[in-house]
């Protein structure tokens, strides 16, 4: 019950700061991509444990106060195929506060992403991740992250929205 509660609460805050934005569609994106997935080494008892995976998301990027940082808040499910040894896959809810800043000094469309959040699946606690965005076009975002969860790693390429 607590884990419910707890996944629920972002979405709460987040469908509440909708309501209230103007032009509150301006600020959403939508996103997914694909992921290689490692469980942890505590976890896979010696043997190397790997599975694909697949994650969507949706965001809603808000004004932090920080000139140089873009923020957004993502809510999102990931889900990793079998893997071999641990004979289970690993899926949940996850949200995480997300933050960019562009390279301008290399490439005005590159940019360079830090994410904090919690999971509340199967691979439940703090979820970090660095990684880069690349705007192909003023509203499509190509991001390739590195995520480390409690149990497992992923890599993560993805393609994001914004509506």
């Amino acid at each position: 019950m607590k884990k419910s509660v707890i996944a629920l609460l972002p979405l709460l805050i987040s469908g509440a700061t909708l309501v209230h934005a103007e032009n509150a569609i301006d600020h959403l994106q939508v996103g997914g991509g694909l992921s290689y997935n490692q469980i942890d080494s505590p976890f896979r008892h010696g043997h190397s444990e790997d599975a694909n995976g697949v994650n969507m998301f949706v965001g809603y990027e808000f004004d932090s106060g920080w000139n140089a940082i873009d923020t957004s808040v993502e809510v999102g499910f990931n889900r990793t195929d079998r893997f071999d040894e641990y004979h289970d896959n690993v899926a949940g809810p996850w949200v995480a506060l997300v933050g960019q800043r562009a390279v301008r000094e290399v490439d005005p469309r590159l940019s360079v992403i830090g994410r904090v959040g919690l999971d509340v699946g199967d691979d439940d606690g703090v979820l970090m991740g660095v990684g880069f965005g690349f705007m192909i076009d003023p509203a499509v975002q190509l991001r390739a992250e590195y995520i480390n969860r409690d149990a497992t790693t992923q890599m993560l390429g993805s393609v994001v929205v914004k509506l």
